[in-house]
């Protein structure tokens, strides 16, 4: 069983934004926090880690589909393939990767889709790391904007990839800021 999140394949380096959520976190009241896009696990691996460190009682979700066309997914799943071949899917393996983490649920759905599972002004961090495309940002924005508590902290990864930056900018104009490639802002 994988308990060091280095050891898990992917990519992550936003781990500041996922410190400074589980620092804002309150010792004494439950938070909701949700990761968008778990890929591999890596990033769901850090934030368990930090979230088990704190003591702290965050419900942390984490979702993904599985079903993917991004280029950097597929060369990851190469490193991955004597898995694969064993018969695990993309799924199989992930959940196989995050055992050592329980404090990562993982729900298995499309993204936009999911949020209707989450109570409005429920989710205390959304850090969404899924679908770049323009359209894929703007229905996980739409759905899931109204689940955020009034002050949460919403951000996302890959600020570069056209769909993202537009999708962000349509709905926050310029209240936003960026770190090492991926945009924050607060809910009103």
């Amino acid at each position: 069983m994988i308990t060091d999140p280095d050891k898990i394949p992917g990519w992550f380096d936003f781990k500041g934004i996922y410190e400074a959520a589980v620092e804002r976190a309150p010792k004494d009241s439950p938070s909701t926090f949700v990761e968008i896009g778990t890929a591999f696990g890596r990033s769901a691996a850090v934030m368990a880690t930090l979230i088990r460190a704190s003591g702290k009682p965050i419900q942390f979700y984490t979702i993904d589909s599985f079903v993917t066309h991004d280029p950097g997914v597929v060369r990851h799943l190469r490193y991955c393939i004597d898995d694969l071949k064993m018969g695990r899917t993309f799924e199989e393996l992930t959940r196989s990767q995050l055992a050592g983490f329980p404090e990562a649920q993982l729900i298995v759905g499309v993204s936009y889709e999911v949020a209707s599972r989450f109570a409005d002004d429920s989710v205390d961090f959304l850090f969404i790391d899924g679908d770049h495309e323009l359209e894929g940002m703007r229905k996980d924005l739409a759905a899931w904007l109204p689940k955020m508590r009034p002050g949460a902290t919403l951000g996302g990864h890959d600020w570069g990839a056209a769909g993202v930056n537009i999708a962000v900018r349509e709905l926050f104009g310029d209240r936003y800021t960026l770190d090492w490639g991926s945009w924050l802002t607060t809910r009103l």
